[in-house]
């Protein structure tokens, strides 16, 4: 909600480093390989999460190259997370890591601690935007002060201009 990053390629960068980021200087087209798969399988995950828990429809790749999981993924954006991850561990990592590592040790773990509290309020509250926007949405309940924070300043105005590509209809959420 807060912030001019995507946690979707935020989080699959995080996800990518923790599981590549010893394999760095390997074979670059096991790097492509691992990263298009973790990716494409991590978009799945997240466009699969979204869909049971708000009814929410993000993205649909059916009609892209090789679509899985239902147009949750596809080939196409298989090829963007491989090439991502290369470029991702190869290039980028690397030279941020050399100017992370001018940064003394305490300011570090401040900084990433900082960073890390803001990343989850910031996670934390965007799912609760989507609950009560699936809630309004639903027709359920809007009573308690939550769902009337979330009502009168992330209505559904708000969330369809922030969400623009976003479709939601509780009847596609696991719900019941």
């Amino acid at each position: 909600m807060w912030g001019p990053f995507s946690p979707i390629y935020g989080f699959g960068a995080v996800v990518l480093t923790m599981c590549l980021n010893r394999l760095w200087h390997a074979n670059a087209i096991l790097v492509f390989f691992a990263s298009a798969i973790i990716g494409g399988c991590f978009e799945a995950f997240v466009a699969w999460f979204m869909q049971l828990a708000f009814g929410i429809i993000a993205w649909n790749y059916s009609s892209d190259w090789l679509p899985l999981f239902g147009g949750k993924t596809s080939g196409k954006y298989m090829v963007f997370w491989g090439l991502a991850g290369l470029i991702w561990l190869r290039e980028l990592l690397p030279r941020l890591l050399k100017f992370i590592n001018l940064i003394p040790w305490k300011w570090r773990y401040a900084l990433t601690a900082v960073a890390l509290v803001f990343m989850l309020i910031d996670i934390a509250f965007t799912l609760m935007a989507f609950d009560c926007w699936y809630g309004r949405i639903a027709g359920l309940p809007q009573t308690s002060p939550v769902t009337r924070f979330f009502g009168e300043y992330f209505n559904n105005t708000v969330m369809q201009q922030r969400f623009q590509t976003m479709s939601i209809n509780p009847k596609w959420s696991g719900r019941g």
